[in-house]
């Protein structure tokens, strides 16, 4: 891609959070590493009930905005291991009104986290990583999509509560009929 060389993980990657994401000067995601692969696979699974519901709260005849971000890297600021996150948000004049985001930590590789703003409301290892592990044999198309799609339940389980309570003290706090 670009005149660069990818493995079919790192490749998917690339053109899903672009060049700006991997750059030379810093180091790009391990090899044996798939936090930045789950963390865009999982969004991608999740992103359509996520959209929807965000935008279900979006209110009629004001500026309220829903948007996506791309996978992206985050070095957080106090040191520490670095994290890749897909981000969508209710936004309006004022700023971001609610995000929700799909993060995996490197170091928790292979765990998967939901967040509503800074709160964890779903957790937990893909399960077909988790037979993978296990040393099970794969299961079968449909066993494997209902499987997964438990999983992707799961971890959006406590999402919608978390993130209409959110959004109410996020307006409530403004203070003013227009928002």
């Amino acid at each position: 891609m670009e005149g660069r060389a990818f493995c079919r993980r790192h490749a998917r990657l690339y053109a899903s959070a672009g060049a700006a994401e991997f750059q030379v000067g810093q180091s790009l995601p391990d090899l044996d590493n798939r936090s930045p692969s789950l963390a865009d696979y999982v969004g991608d699974a999740l992103e359509p009930r996520v959209l929807q519901f965000l935008w279900s709260l979006c209110r009629p005849g004001t500026n309220d905005q829903v948007g996506s971000e791309p996978l992206r890297v985050v070095h957080p600021a106090g040191g520490g291991s670095r994290r890749w996150d897909r981000t969508w948000k209710i936004y309006d004049h004022t700023g971001v009104i609610v995000q929700v985001t799909v993060e995996a930590d490197e170091t928790r590789d292979p765990e998967v986290d939901v967040k509503v703003g800074r709160n964890t409301v779903g957790q937990g290892v893909p399960p077909w990583i988790a037979r993978r592990r296990q040393g099970l044999p794969p299961l079968g198309a449909a066993a494997d999509a209902e499987d997964r799609e438990l999983f992707y339940a799961s971890l959006w389980q406590a999402a919608p509560a978390q993130i209409v309570l959110e959004v109410e003290q996020s307006r409530s706090a403004i203070g003013y009929l227009g928002r």
